[in-house]
């Protein structure tokens, strides 16, 4: 179901930005493929749900970089 994806989206992205603020497209996808063993177009569909779920959001200064929301 997409709430289960979600929260496992959520889960991951967690992980992936442990100690980090800021994490680039490309880090963010490989992420995403290694995690969930997928190829490179369902971890791109994995980041568009991560914004739409507001997971994560796109930064303004540096484009291309992804940082977490914190709710």
């Amino acid at each position: 179901s997409k709430v289960r994806k979600i929260n496992e989206l959520k889960d991951a992205a967690k992980d992936i930005f442990r100690g980090k603020t800021w994490v680039s497209t490309k880090e963010l996808k490989q992420a995403l493929m290694d995690v969930f063993e997928v190829q490179d177009r369902t971890a791109r569909s994995y980041i568009l749900t991560m914004k739409e779920a507001e997971i994560i959001e796109k930064s303004s200064q540096f484009p291309g970089d992804y940082r977490l929301v914190n709710k």
